[in-house]
C-alpha cells in the first residue's frame, strides 16, 4: 500500500484540528470527522491515542461510514496503531470514508483521554485520493455534555451508579449532528462536559465554554489557536446553562448575581461570535436537564428562559434579527449515564430544532 501524509489537500477535515505539525494533526472534540475519497479497495489509517486510562470504558471511539453505509464503531487502544478502515471494496469505481469521532476531549479526571493524533492514511498502490464534495450548509453547535452526547448510549429509569463512560458516549446520535445529517448540513462541535458560560459544574475549575472557543484543543495551552476563519457557519446553536445552575451557588442572593453574570457574559459571548460570524443565525437553546425543581429552589429553568428572552430582544433592538431561543422539553425517564438524555431524546431534540430552523424561513411561524 502507498503512504499518505495525514495532511494532503484532498483529505477533507471538519472540525477543530491542530496542523502545526502536518505529519501529525491532532484533535480532541467530539464530531470531528475525516472524509476521505478514493480509488482503490483498502483504506488504512494510523492514529495515536496518548492516554487510554480504562479500556473498553475510557477510550476512543469513532464511527466508521464506507459508501454510505449504516455507521460501524471503531475502539482504539494504546497498544494499536494502524486501523483498517474499508477492505474488499469494488475494483471499480470510486469510493468514499468518513471517520467521525465519537467521544468527547477529556473530563479531569481522565486527562488527554480524547486526544487523538494522526499519523498517515494508506491506499492501494496505484489508487489514488479524489476531491471530496463540501456541504453548502455548515452548522456548530457549541455547548456542554449535551452536545457531546455524554451517556446517551445508555437508557435506564434510574441510572444512579451508571457514571462517565466513553462507550457508552456516542456524538453521532447527539441531536446536532443528527439535526446536521438531517439538513445536509456540516457540522462542527465546540462543547465539553461540565462545562459552563460563566460557571463550570459544581464550581469546579477549568476554562468555560466562552474562554476555550478559540482554543483549537481544550485545556492544551500548547496546541496552535483556532482562527475562526477556518469555519464561518451559518447556523450556530448554543446550549449552555445547565452547568452554571447546578448544585453549590448559595442562597437567592448569590443565585441572582449568577444570573446577572449568566446574562452578561452570555451577551459578551454572542457580540465576540458575531464579530467573527456577521451572517451567521444563533439559536440559544434551553436544554431538557434544566429544570425548576432541581437544584431545590432555583428555578434554573425560569432564570435561563428569561435571560435568553432578554438577550433576544437586546439584540433586535439594535438591529440584529437573527438570534432567536428555543426550549427543549424537559426530558424524563429512561435516561442515559447521570440522568443525561437518551439517543430517543437527542432525536426528538433534533426533530424539534430541525422544525424551527425551518420554521424560520417562514416569519408568521411561533419562534420558541
Amino acid at each position: 500500500m502507498q503512504q499518505i501524509s495525514p495532511s494532503h489537500p484532498l483529505i477533507r477535515y471538519t472540525g477543530r484540528v491542530d496542523f502545526s505539525n502536518p505529519l501529525g494533526p491532532v484533535f480532541s472534540h467530539s464530531g470531528v470527522s475525516i472524509r476521505i475519497r478514493f480509488t482503490g479497495r483498502r483504506l488504512h489509517i494510523r492514529l495515536d491515542n496518548p492516554a487510554i486510562h480504562r479500556a473498553p470504558d475510557i477510550t476512543n471511539y469513532f464511527n466508521v461510514v464506507v459508501d454510505g453505509a449504516a455507521p460501524v464503531m471503531l475502539q482504539t487502544t494504546s497498544e494499536q496503531k494502524s486501523y483498517v478502515l474499508a477492505k474488499n471494496l469494488a475494483d471499480c469505481g470510486e469510493h468514499e470514508v468518513v471517520l467521525f469521532k465519537r467521544t468527547e476531549s477529556s473530563p479531569a479526571e481522565y486527562p488527554n483521554a480524547g486526544k487523538v493524533t494522526v499519523r498517515g492514511i494508506s491506499i492501494d498502490d496505484g489508487a489514488t485520493l479524489l476531491r471530496t464534495k463540501e456541504q453548502s450548509l455548515r452548522m456548530e453547535f457549541i455547548g456542554d455534555s449535551i452536545v457531546c452526547g455524554y451517556g446517551n448510549g445508555l437508557s435506564k429509569a434510574d441510572p444512579i451508579e451508571d457514571h462517565y463512560t466513553t462507550l457508552n458516549a456516542n456524538a453521532w446520535m447527539a441531536f446536532g449532528p443528527i439535526a446536521a445529517r438531517a439538513m445536509n448540513a456540516a457540522y462542527v462541535a465546540v462543547a465539553y462536559s461540565g462545562r459552563g458560560m460563566v460557571r463550570n459544574f459544581g464550581g469546579r475549575k477549568g476554562q468555560t465554554v466562552p474562554d476555550m472557543y478559540l482554543c483549537t484543543i481544550p485545556d492544551d495551552p500548547g496546541a496552535a489557536p483556532w482562527r475562526p476563519e477556518f469555519y464561518v457557519p451559518d447556523i450556530i446553536v448554543i446550549n449552555l446553562g445547565t452547568n452554571d445552575f447546578s448544585e453549590g451557588v448559595g442562597p437567592q442572593e448569590a443565585l441572582d448575581a449568577l444570573e446577572m453574570r449568566f446574562a452578561a457574559r452570555y451577551q459578551s459571548f454572542i457580540e465576540e461570535l458575531t464579530g467573527y460570524y456577521s451572517n451567521a443565525t444563533f439559536i440559544l437553546t434551553v436544554g431538557p436537564m434544566i429544570s425548576d425543581q432541581f437544584p431545590a429552589e432555583y428555578f434554573a429553568q425560569k432564570r435561563v428562559r428569561r435571560t435568553l428572552k432578554a438577550l433576544v430582544a437586546h439584540f433586535r433592538s439594535r438591529g440584529y434579527s437573527n438570534v432567536h431561543w428555543l426550549a427543549f422539553p424537559r426530558h424524563r425517564a429512561p435516561f442515559g449515564e447521570d440522568y443525561h438524555p437518551t439517543i430517543a431524546t437527542h432525536r426528538k431534540m433534533a426533530n424539534r430544532l430541525v422544525r424551527f430552523i425551518e420554521s424560520l424561513k417562514h416569519p408568521n411561524s411561533p419562534q420558541r
